[in-house]
């Protein structure tokens, strides 16, 4: 088995789930500041202690930050582009805002109270959001800076686990670019980027895609249970033998 590395690809932004979301308003001045959030990935139950997660928010601002927390429910479409609907009712938040002077840390505690009988991963943005400030020398709201820092909160049924289908190549509309059509049967969510992606060629060989070929390739690597993604492959992956199949197999660190 081989290792294939294109060189070719155009440089494209790819996104992690999953997970951190920056807004800026106005350009800062000088060195690099935010506040920072941990954890910003992690799986929660559908009840019981593990429903609970603590988040740490620091602000390494050289002024006082305040934060509130906004919850979303997480969707993607079959190009991998994300979108919200508010869930605030399926968290407890406490405390849902919060002012931190310089180098200060909070810790906000976070639960998941919706439905216990989840069947299936579903998956939610737990944000710390920069609100305006009032200046004590001015009688409007200012702020610098905005920042908007998601974290992902994956609330997974015991034994749920991703699943995926046997990978189906087809052409684009206009027969120029080959999809790979991926679907996730399972009840849980996996990351692309942690499976081993394999084409094997009409002559037997076989040639595995190194982890940053598959990074350019992925606009986001996660993939929800029960959702379908087209992923564009570009020439170098299949070439030009219409024999050539690509096969994708989780890693026990797949999730």
């Amino acid at each position: 088995m081989t290792r294939f590395t294109p060189h070719s690809f155009s440089k494209r932004t790819s996104m992690t789930l999953g997970l951190l979301t920056l807004a800026l308003t106005l350009a800062i001045s000088g060195a690099a500041q935010a506040f920072q959030v941990q954890p910003m990935s992690y799986v929660l139950e559908p009840s019981g202690e593990g429903s609970r997660q603590t988040l740490r928010i620091e602000n390494s601002f050289r002024h006082a930050v305040a934060i509130e927390i906004e919850v979303s429910r997480r969707f993607m479409d079959e190009s991998g582009q994300v979108s919200h609907e508010p869930a605030e009712e399926d968290f407890l938040v406490f405390p849902p805002q919060t002012r931190l002077e310089p180098g200060a840390i909070q810790a906000v505690r976070v639960q998941y109270i919706g439905d216990p009988a989840l069947t299936e991963t579903h998956a939610y943005t737990i944000a710390a959001r920069q609100v305006p400030v009032r200046s004590p020398e001015s009688d409007t709201a200012t702020v610098q800076v905005v920042f908007n820092m998601g974290t992902a909160a994956y609330v997974r049924p015991r034994g749920a686990r991703a699943e995926l289908a046997p990978v189906e190549i087809i052409h684009s509309d206009d027969e120029n670019q080959l999809i790979a059509v991926v679907h996730n049967r399972g009840n849980g969510h996996t990351n692309l980027h942690n499976a081993l992606w394999s084409v094997r060629n009409g002559d037997g060989s076989e040639q595995t895609l190194d982890r940053e070929t598959v990074q350019e390739m992925l606009n986001n690597p996660i993939i929800y249970p029960g959702h379908t993604r087209r992923i564009p492959l570009p020439a170098e992956v299949m070439g030009t033998g219409s024999d050539s199949t690509l096969s994708i197999r989780m890693s026990r660190h797949g999730a």
